[in-house]
């Protein structure tokens, strides 16, 4: 796969994990019905998984920042954790539990915080 193709995997995984962010945020608000509970965090807890791989490539661009492949840059082990904690919010989607899910959002959806560190802003 070239450089080119790897990044934009990169940027559609993050992409479709944002959407599925949003509709998360949707079910949890009750705006969208909970039924939709089970799928939607069985995505979002694909999504890491396949960032991870992807990153592990080692191939800078896009919005990456280049602390991201530094050797003592911790983005590594923080994405290792998402993927444990979207896994984890994932499993209690199965329940259909709205509120277990909730406990376990702000832990399985770091993205804020992983951004403001390994991501470039967009620019105008």
């Amino acid at each position: 796969m070239t450089r080119k193709a790897l990044i934009f995997e990169r940027q559609q995984i993050m992409d479709q994990l944002g959407r599925d962010s949003e509709l998360l945020g949707k079910i949890v608000a009750g705006i969208e019905p909970a039924s939709k509970l089970a799928e939607t965090t069985k995505s979002i807890a694909t999504g890491p998984r396949e960032s991870l791989e992807s990153f592990r490539h080692k191939v800078p661009g896009g919005r990456s920042k280049p602390d991201v492949w530094s050797p003592t840059s911790d983005f590594f082990p923080k994405m290792e954790a998402f993927v444990k904690n979207a896994e984890a919010m994932a499993k209690a989607g199965e329940t259909g539990s709205v509120p277990a899910v909730t406990e376990l959002m702000i832990d399985a959806l770091p993205c804020k915080q992983c951004h403001m560190s390994f991501r470039e802003p967009k620019q105008p």
